[in-house]
């Protein structure tokens, strides 16, 4: 099986989907930390969760996540909603990396800003919202980006959603 997220990995092990894998070659490939205790899954890639801006309306050209609580960006940020698994698990990580004080601080400020909106759809609609002006920035995944520029010969208009976007990948410690 293969997901997209550490998130949908541990909800397929809950739900009785996985079992146990007993290789040494896994074990010795993949490093403790990208793979089940129990061996029920084994990470294999990774990928970011970056900050998708506007190129016209946007002028910085880096961000960390603890940055989209700041005030400037009020009304200005879409993001899924908190309780999906791709926000859970960011947000479990900042709480290991930087504990839980400052990711609640973090999260509230985020929330708290007026005019922020969970975004509708998926993460290209997100790029729409941009687009449009809805939107300065959001968050998706880095993979969509190369989806929707100069290559994309399926869906033309990918192309305008992609020429407007520039990424931000966020800067951690």
């Amino acid at each position: 099986m293969f997901t997209v997220d550490a998130g949908r990995l541990s909800e397929a092990k809950e739900a009785g989907l996985t079992q146990p894998v007993d290789l040494v070659s896994l074990q010795k490939a993949i490093p403790s930390q990208y793979r089940d205790p129990g061996n029920h899954w084994f990470g294999l890639t990774m990928r970011s969760r970056i900050v998708y801006a506007s190129k016209e309306r946007v002028k910085q050209n880096s961000i960390t996540y603890e940055e989209l609580a700041d005030p400037k960006w009020k009304g200005k940020i879409c993001i899924r909603s908190g309780q999906h698994v791709y926000n859970t698990s960011l947000t479990a990580t900042i709480i290991a990396h930087k504990g839980e004080a400052f990711t609640e601080a973090m999260v509230e400020g985020v929330k708290g800003q007026p005019g922020a909106r969970s975004q509708s759809g998926g993460d290209r609609e997100q790029a729409r919202d941009i687009y449009s002006g809805k939107m300065r920035s959001g968050r998706r995944q880095h993979l969509l980006h190369g989806a929707d520029g100069d290559r994309n010969e399926k869906n033309p208009e990918q192309k305008q959603l992609g020429a407007a976007v520039k990424p931000l990948f966020p800067e951690r410690q």
